[in-house]
């Protein structure tokens, strides 16, 4: 009875072929890191939340996620308000309208206390102590 260690010409033509995979998907991976556009950043590098788009938004966020400023899990409030949905229910943003952030944080604070969702106004006044503290900095 001869007993195979598992090392025979497929497995090992697998594991290179993964290995390969992991490593051009690494290298995508960082090359997608790296992108930045500053697009929501004024002259001075810091964001001006009161006239965005959508959009922009989502560049901001997602820019502050990948340099390891914000989780994902704080970002929650951010990806909402970057939420656009026609009369329909479907979501779209297409009209690249500026949006003053600043107050729709506020207006998501007053909304979720009058909804009597404490963990929701705690997100809300999270995400805008981060905007605020964000427009501070120089």
């Amino acid at each position: 009875m001869k007993v195979d260690s598992g090392s025979d010409w497929m497995s090992i033509n697998r594991a290179a072929a993964n290995r390969a995979y992991d490593a051009g998907t690494s290298a995508a991976f960082a090359a997608a890191m790296a992108e930045t556009d500053g697009k929501s950043d004024d002259a001075s590098g810091r964001a001006d939340f009161t006239s965005m788009t959508r959009q922009e938004l989502r560049d901001w966020m997602n820019e502050e996620i990948r340099s390891g400023r914000m989780t994902v899990e704080i970002s929650s409030p951010f990806i909402t308000m970057t939420l656009q949905f026609d009369g329909f229910g479907t979501p779209t943003d297409l009209t690249g309208e500026r949006v003053d952030f600043l107050d729709m944080a506020r207006r998501g604070i007053e909304a979720a206390h009058y909804f009597n969702d404490p963990d929701g106004a705690e997100r809300y006044q999270a995400a805008l102590d981060i905007m605020l503290a964000r427009q501070e900095e120089a």
